[in-house]
């Protein structure tokens, strides 16, 4: 009897996988249907401050040690608590493969 651990030669494959997939396609046509150039000439004084702003964010993350080492401690903090999740999720599917074979 055919099970999801026979279908992919032994390999799992995340049933969440198509989810990402629509994700990113939909990011993409949202991406792609901006015209970045037509909405700075429309409204050119609100995108040169939103350009400034980040300007000014992305000068003084890379300016200051102090911000630099934050960003760089809730990043590493934030990856860390992603790769625990996944371990988890590992582990209790490896969990209920080994409870299908008994």
């Amino acid at each position: 009897m055919p099970t999801h651990h026979t279908e992919h030669n032994g390999h799992r494959v995340s049933r969440k996988s198509n989810d990402w997939q629509a994700t990113a396609k939909q990011a993409a046509d949202v991406l792609s249907r901006l015209d970045v150039p037509h909405v700075i000439r429309k409204n050119p004084y609100p995108a040169l401050a939103v350009a400034a702003g980040a300007g000014l964010i992305l000068g003084i993350t890379v300016g200051s040690r102090l911000v630099r080492m934050l960003v760089g401690s809730v990043g590493m903090y934030a990856v860390g608590e992603v790769a625990r999740k996944y371990a988890r999720q590992a582990m209790e599917n490896m969990d209920e493969g080994e409870e299908m074979d008994n």
